[in-house]
């Protein structure tokens, strides 16, 4: 079966991710990170490709990029081989570095946006809870702070821009338990997230693009009221019986792979982060 065609087109915003494989460490050092900003750099000088967040950790590395002529998946393809050559060279391996190609997500709304960019901003809580996010290094949270110079690959304007260009207001809403008014708890946004549990789950590939729809019914099945009328508009049900008949399959299928309850309380606790 073929791979499913990247979306890739110019202007695009998108929250790009890979890990090693069997969740192996990718980054076994700091020269390792410095190698790979370095080649965030060239993505950017030969393919135009914005970095606009970032943050590197033990096994695996997440990016919001903005493509404003496309080549995504030039940019992350040369990313992707040439690290990894650099990676087993270092250490004396060889063979794939990481479990798939990496995975894309787009980024379609600002409220999206600026979840995203919280999101990839507190992935060092994971590992260091009572550390302040300010001084993780090897994230992009410092430049925005300005306690780290930008590096000419990377932008911020756009982001900072949403919070009047207040650096103390962007980390309030970052370091913050609730993203508040900006929280990803808006309805038309519930399906990527779920495509962002589903991506990062160690499922295969040709599996991931089936679950989508069904972890969205999931999610739905758990609202009432308005929220749940607002999702099912969002995900074009064509009536609340149509709604009502995917909800059904998805309990079904939910009875035959119980370890999709894993997926749906990933999507629940990414949707309320």
């Amino acid at each position: 079966m073929g791979r499913a065609r990247r979306i890739d087109s110019t202007g695009r915003w998108f929250h790009v991710f890979n890990r090693g494989a069997g969740r192996n460490d990718i980054f076994e050092s700091d020269h390792d990170r410095v190698e790979f900003e370095r080649l965030l750099g060239i993505g950017h000088d030969r393919f135009g490709v914005e970095v606009h967040a970032y943050c590197l950790m033990g096994n695996h590395y997440h990016l919001l990029v903005r493509c404003p002529d496309g080549g995504l998946s030039e940019a992350m393809h040369q990313l992707g081989s040439v690290y990894t050559r650099h990676h087993n060279k270092r250490l004396g391996t060889d063979g794939p570095l990481f479990r798939s190609r990496f995975s894309a997500i787009e980024v379609d709304s600002d409220a999206y946006l600026t979840w995203v960019v919280r999101y990839i901003h507190r992935n060092p809580m994971a590992i260091a809870p009572s550390t302040p996010l300010g001084r993780y290094r090897w994230s992009s949270h410092r430049v925005y702070l300005g306690s780290r110079r930008c590096p000419p690959w990377m932008r911020t304007a756009e982001v900072l821009g949403m919070f009047g260009f207040d650096a103390p207001a962007f980390h309030e809403f970052v370091a913050a338990e609730s993203a508040g008014e900006r929280d990803i708890a808006s309805a038309g946004n519930i399906p990527q997230v779920a495509q962002l549990a589903i991506a990062e789950s160690d499922l295969p590939e040709s599996q991931k693009h089936r679950l989508d729809r069904t972890i969205c019914a999931l999610v739905l099945d758990r609202l009432t009221g308005a929220e749940r009328t607002e999702l099912e508009v969002a995900l074009r049900f064509a009536s609340p019986a149509t709604a009502q008949t995917s909800i059904w399959r998805a309990r079904r299928c939910l009875e035959d792979r119980p370890a999709l309850s894993e997926l749906v309380d990933a999507t629940i606790r990414l949707r309320a982060a």
